[in-house]
C-alpha cells in the first residue's frame, strides 16, 4: 500500500477531537463530516521512529490492528485509550484536546 498525499485544503473552522478521561478518542460532527468518518469503519494507529502519531481513518477491515468506529449522540469516537498511555498521554485527570 502506497501513501497518497493529499492537496491542502482549509476547512472552514478548527478540526477538533478529543482524549476523553474514560479513553474514548471522540470527533465532534463537524470533524467527522469533513474526515469522512462513519459506523462501518475503522480506525487503525501508527508511529514512526520520532513517535509522532498517524491516524489512519476509514479502514474498511476489522483485523487485530484495527478500531471500530462507534457513534454517540452528534460524536463518533474510537477506545484506543491504551495506544495514547503506550505514547505518553495521561487522560486520567482531564480530558486532552487536539486542534
Amino acid at each position: 500500500m502506497g501513501l497518497v498525499i493529499l492537496e491542502k485544503k482549509e476547512p472552514i473552522k478548527k478540526l477538533k477531537c478529543t482524549l476523553q478521561k474514560s479513553g474514548r478518542l471522540a470527533f465532534p460532527e463537524f470533524t467527522s463530516k469533513y474526515l469522512g468518518i462513519s459506523l462501518g469503519k475503522y480506525f487503525q494507529f501508527s508511529t514512526d521512529q520520532a513517535k509522532e502519531l498517524y491516524i489512519i481513518i476509514n479502514s474498511d477491515f476489522d483485523d487485530k490492528k484495527s478500531y471500530k468506529i462507534y457513534k454517540s449522540g452528534l460524536y463518533y469516537y474510537v477506545l484506543a485509550n491504551f495506544i495514547f498511555i503506550r505514547l505518553g498521554y495521561k487522560s486520567d485527570d482531564s480530558s486532552i484536546i487536539f486542534d
